[in-house]
């Protein structure tokens, strides 16, 4: 890998625009914009605090490709922009006084050695493509982690790589050549890159003009995603079959978009019907497993944990149930002592409380004549 080691003027450097951080609403955005997500969304106001104390280490310069005067970076996009905010705060649109107190309290001798920057010019495709293959490594299994999000967005970049250069190859063999260069496995490739295809349809469906509109690939959780296609349930329920080359050939478009609704539409405040953490995406795979607590869940609008009643053994869902009841009911009776006078609505509800308990009761004595039944025929 023939790099070129240089300090730059950190004025020469532009930020790559189309790199698998930003998400593709901002492909193709000013610099301005670029400084906002930095700000908002990878926390550059920690590494300018980080970097304003200790200053820039050497030991890990930014990789970078000469296009004309300038330079356009590949990797180290983050920090170029906590360099030239530190350089002048009111480069981003946003937390422009917090990010002037926190250059503030910066030393004019660490201001000063920031002028130029420790770059590695890549010189050649082929270095750009090595460049490629370390990225994958270092932010997806590695310890510079990118969002979900970013990561399925470069690892689908890279699968489109390695199967221009192997147009023979099958899709598992792709997936385990994608595998090998970032230090994974082939199943954990495959079902992110179905998991990114998918997410393609989320966006062209617009998100689904989710919470007015304000559902974007900037607020997307991708984990949810990739979470749910890791449960049989519910990868079943979206329509998609890993066994086919096509694993999502019948992909169920009205399935996705109550999946997409339930974890990413606000109910009420802030509150979804599922918050997409890992324990409420196992209750969904155990609801959709079971027609009844299906129903409750899609058909009846239950909450989640009263759908989940219903995914249980007869035996244990009927005891569970019966607990319940008796639970609301001695808590009703302790104001029943003070109602003045029963309506017509108090007196019916009574009555059917009355019925249910004569029904259970017959249906338990007939239960135990039949078992009695069976004891004197043995």
């Amino acid at each position: 890998m023939a790099y070129q080691y240089k300090k730059l003027d950190h004025k020469k450097l532009f930020h790559d625009t189309y790199n698998p951080r930003l998400p593709i609403s901002l492909h193709d955005s000013s610099q301005e914009m670029v400084y906002k997500y930095m700000l908002l969304e990878a926390d550059v106001l920690s590494l300018i605090e980080a970097i304003g104390k200790n200053g820039f280490f050497p030991g890990e310069p930014i990789i970078v490709v000469q296009e004309g005067d300038e330079f356009k970076v590949v990797e180290g996009n983050r920090r170029l922009s906590a360099v030239k905010l530190i350089d002048n705060p009111n480069l981003a649109p946003v937390l422009v006084d917090r990010v002037k107190e926190a250059v503030e309290s910066i030393s004019d001798e660490i201001k000063d050695s920031l002028s130029e920057i420790p770059c590695l010019i890549a010189d050649s495709s082929d270095d750009i493509e090595k460049v490629d293959k370390f990225l994958g490594f270092r932010h997806i299994t590695g310890t510079k982690n990118w969002k979900s999000l970013e990561r399925a967005r470069y690892l689908n970049k890279m699968y489109n790589r390695v199967k221009s250069e192997n147009p023979d190859d099958t899709d598992i063999e792709l997936h385990k050549e994608v595998a090998k260069l970032i230090g994974s496995k082939s199943d954990y490739v495959k079902r992110i890159l179905v998991g990114f295809e998918i997410y393609k349809r989320i966006e062209d469906k617009k998100f689904f003009k989710i919470n007015n509109g304000d559902l974007n690939d900037q607020n997307f959780h991708f984990v949810n995603l990739a979470d749910s296609l890791n449960r049989k349930n519910i990868f079943e329920y979206l329509g998609v079959d890993f066994k086919k080359e096509d694993p999502i050939e019948e992909l169920n478009l009205e399935n996705l978009e109550l999946w997409t609704r339930w974890i990413f539409e606000k109910t009420s405040g802030t509150n979804t019907r599922i918050k997409g953490s890992s324990s409420d995406l196992g209750k969904l795979d155990k609801v959709l497993a079971c027609q009844s607590s299906k129903d409750e869940f899609i058909l009846k609008e239950k909450t989640l944990d009263e759908a989940l009643v219903f995914a249980q053994d007869n035996d244990v869902l009927f005891d569970s149930l019966i607990k319940k009841a008796i639970s609301n009911l001695e808590n009703s009776e302790k104001p029943l002592h003070s109602i003045k006078e029963f309506n017509f609505e108090l007196e019916n509800n009574l009555s059917t409380i009355l019925s249910i308990c004569k029904n259970l009761n017959r249906i338990n004595n007939s239960k135990k004549q039949e078992e009695d039944n069976e004891f004197t025929l043995s």
